[in-house]
């Protein structure tokens, strides 16, 4: 309805729309309106617009908003925008049902109509964003981002058709698109509350982000679909907005899909490539960002761009076998460390001294690695470095001291390093200790002290022990909970005497052969596993899990617990492509034994961004070459899908056709989810081998919520996770709390592992996957078969859980 006279350029119209303003084909000046305004006379200024420009009351206000927000009167606007009901000029735009199909020779008449409430709408709508705007502008984020959903709301409601091709206003248009602009902006601001996902929610195809980083990607997203539509002009910034959310969430891999998803020609090809590479490093795929940089740097596209030579100089100081070729792009980069980027010179060299270090390490002469090891401190210049960073610091943090003691050890300067760490373990807290400590014995047997080393790590085991009598057992505040369960049920099964019934059945356990003879089928499928199986999700480092803390020594841990589990008879092994490098783990082990012959079961993450059977089978192909098979024994959803989980069913059933699985399951399914997959994937003759839960002798609410139950009814095998409570049954006995006399041989907490174990494979249906992270925990397990609880027995054992205070599982199963 409203409009402005057209001028030469950009300037010229903002000039016009503050001095002049135009509705139904009138226009009038604004300085009587301005004036009135100034004296705050706003039902008078009203009046005039509503009398010269012959507006309604919405009408005049929303022109009176845009102008104190134009003058600059964030305060005044918003006064003017308060007095409209928006609401109810949304209800009036809003289309009524017609009575009839309009003939041909009203077309023009409806035409000109539709034209009339296009302007209306795009003055109503562009108040609500302006509102929006000066809520932003006055800090109130939170009431901006909810106006600001308002003007999508009112679309939707205003054009429920969508807004017609022809006659497009487009001060409406841009009013839209600045909103979808600014709304993720907002809620990066104020965040976004979210309450729990309710069953209905999932019904009916809605979705509610949990975080407001969430809702700007999947925002990002489909602007970025509808640029890929044809919809929307392409605008880099929604590209590099969605770059750093992806990031943030280290999801760097998807943000390189969606660059090779974009058509060629939006981006130049040597700058896709750059940050092809860049992302598919960050996702740990370092071959392919080589390959995608050796392209980049070559001598006829950008032999000379810093930023890819230190990132190619950064890959191959992680390789000892390329660290040759990484010194070269090293040398190139600081070449060409010049003007604006030699600040970044210092980076070069220090990747320099790194592929330098990793060269002496392959060296085949000690001549050649001392030359090596030289050039690659003269190039880090650690130790001039290390001395001013102890000087900046004053000696306050840890790892400068270690830090120095590591450098002079690397120069054979043994008894100066020794020097260090002694300084460092006078201004060290008594519990910060322990890796210097380690660091001082590594010195002394470097020095052939070894007396000297045992007496310093007998210092180090005497300060571990303290310390752990200071702060307790409990490493986790969550893990209190299951730990005092656990107790209890200790405490109970003492009461009671339970443990009379198999003290002599758990002395030795079972031949391999023996269990290797008594698997059992998942399900109606045809694959069969041992009795008892080992959840891997602990093997390798994990950032999903937050299992930062992953080294040599856990890595050789576990790598026996793989040995010994299938030298105990123990073959089926759960991983999943979340659980980091625990997939490529299996890999190594199986390359090491080609003959090896173990059920490998991996999952699929249901992430928000996955659509599709297609990511299925994308995902399964990814994990099928992570670990170095050609199919794998049973693959299953990890949880149920945010949406979108048919497809993943029918992802599930395509695997199976196509022959890399030989069965499928699901993972912490509700039992109406559970009967709905089963239904789904028998249409196309599959059955649904397993279901995977939190399930153990004190967490049983896969009984009370009618999972297990619909799992024997309908022949799925139930796959218990966490069947020791994550430790909580082991038995939480203290040296000054075991019982006394002969019966103390059965309450060790070996023994209740078993039991435990035990009453889950007595079940029949039950196969339970425990975590093994040492050769001994392997051990433990394996006496959990061979023997089999009575019916009395387990149901004595329940019965006396039922006493204890439930602990709390897996929610995703409640869904």
């Amino acid at each position: 309805m409203e409009g402005s006279q057209s001028a030469g350029s950009s300037e010229n119209e903002e000039q016009t729309l503050v001095r002049e303003l135009c509705a139904n084909g009138i226009c009038m000046k604004t300085t009587e309106v301005e004036a009135k305004l100034d004296e705050g006379n706003i039902q008078e200024a009203e009046s005039s617009l509503r009398e010269g420009l012959q507006l309604n009351f919405e009408e005049a206000r929303a022109l009176l908003g845009r102008l104190e927000y134009q003058r600059g009167n964030v305060e005044g606007a918003l006064r003017v925008f308060d007095g409209i009901d928006l609401q109810a000029a949304i209800e009036r735009l809003q289309p009524s049902i017609p009575e009839k199909q309009p003939t041909k020779k009203g077309r023009s008449r409806n035409d000109s109509q539709n034209a009339v409430s296009q302007h209306a709408a795009g003055l109503v709508l562009e108040a609500i964003y302006l509102k929006a705007k000066s809520l932003q502008k006055l800090g109130r984020l939170s009431d901006a981002a909810n106006e600001c959903k308002n003007v999508l709301d009112a679309v939707e409601k205003i054009f429920q058709q969508g807004i017609p091709d022809v006659q497009v206003d487009s001060r409406l248009q841009d009013t839209v698109s600045q909103a979808v602009e600014l709304l993720p902006e907002l809620e990066a601001g104020c965040g976004v509350e979210a309450g729990p996902l309710s069953l209905a929610a999932q019904i009916d195809g809605s979705y509610v982000p949990k975080q407001n980083l969430e809702e700007a990607v999947l925002l990002l997203m489909i602007l970025i679909r509808k640029f890929y539509l044809g919809k929307t002009k392409w605008d880099p910034s929604v590209m590099e907005h969605l770059t750093f959310a992806l990031s943030l969430c280290s999801q760097t891999s998807i943000v390189a899909k969606q660059l090779e998803e974009i058509m060629p020609g939006v981006f130049h090809r040597v700058d896709r490539w750059n940050t092809l590479a860049l992302c598919y490093c960050g996702a740990g795929q370092n071959n392919v960002a080589l390959n995608l940089l050796r392209n980049s740097l070559h001598k006829h596209e950008r032999p000379n761009d810093l930023m890819a030579l230190l990132l190619a100089a950064k890959i191959c100081s992680e390789d000892s076998h390329l660290a040759t070729e990484g010194g070269g792009y090293a040398q190139r980069a600081i070449e060409n460390a010049q003007g604006i980027d030699e600040h970044l010179k210092g980076v070069a060299v220090r990747m320099l001294g790194l592929c330098l270090g990793k060269q002496a390490k392959v060296s085949s002469s000690d001549f050649e690695r001392s030359r090596l090891q030289s050039e690659a401190l003269k190039s880090l210049e650690a130790l001039r470095y290390a001395k001013q960073f102890i000087d900046a610091t004053g000696g306050s943090l840890l790892k400068g001291w270690r830090l120095l003691a590591l450098v002079l050890s690397a120069q054979q300067r043994f008894s100066e390093a020794e020097v260090v760490t002694d300084a460092a373990l006078d201004e060290t807290a008594k519990w910060d200790q322990g890796p210097l400590l380690r660091l001082k014995a590594k010195l002394k047997i470097s020095q052939s002290l070894p007396m000297d080393a045992i007496e310093t790590y007998r210092y180090l085991l005497a300060l571990v022990q303290a310390r752990r009598k200071s702060f307790g057992p409990l490493r986790k505040k969550m893990m209190a909970t299951h730990i005092s369960s656990g107790a209890c049920l200790s405490v109970f099964c003492q009461r009671k005497g339970i443990y009379r019934v198999r003290a002599v059945a758990s002395e030795s356990a079972p031949a391999a052969s023996k269990i290797e003879e008594e698997k059992v089928k998942l399900g109606g499928s045809d694959l069969r596993v041992t009795r008892l199986g080992i959840g891997a999700w602990s093997w390798g480092d994990n950032s999903y899990w937050n299992n930062f803390e992953w080294d040599d020594r856990k890595m050789k841990d576990a790598k026996s617990a793989f040995e010994t589990s299938v030298d105990c008879g123990i073959t089926f092994f759960d991983t999943a492509e979340v659980y980091g490098s625990g997939e490529e783990f299996i890999k190594e082990r199986k390359e090491t034994d080609p003959e090896l012959e173990v059920a490998i079961a991996t999952k699929f993450a249901a992430l928000p961004w996955r659509l599709g059977r297609q990511s299925v089978l994308t995902a399964l192909k990814d994990s099928i070459c992570h670990l170095g098979v050609s199919s794998v024994e049973l693959y299953q959803l990890h949880w149920p899908g945010i949406w979108g989980n048919e497809g993943y069913l029918d992802g599930l059933g395509d695997a199976v056709e196509q022959g890399l699985v030989k069965a499928v399951g699901v993972s912490n399914y509700s039992e109406s989810r559970l009967r709905d997959a089963y239904e789904r994937l028998k249409k196309r003759g599959i059955p649904l081998a397993s279901n995977q839960v939190n399930y153990s002798l004190i967490y049983r609410a896969p009984e009370e919520n009618g999972v297990k139950a619909a799992c024997d009814e309908l022949g799925i095998t139930l796959i218990a996770y966490s069947p020791i409570a994550q430790g909580a049954l082991t038995g939480k006995y203290t040296p000054e709390n075991l019982p006394t006399g002969p019966r103390s041989r059965i309450y060790t907490p070996e023994f209740l592992i078993k039991v435990a174990l035990n009453w889950l494979i007595a079940q029949e249906n039950v196969v339970p996957i425990p975590g093994a992270k040492t050769a001994e925990q392997a051990k433990e397990f394996v006496g959990a078969l061979g023997w089999r609880l009575t019916s009395e027995e387990i149901n004595e054992l329940r019965s006396m859980a039922l006493e204890i205070q439930p602990v709390i599982g897996f929610p995703a199963e409640k869904l």
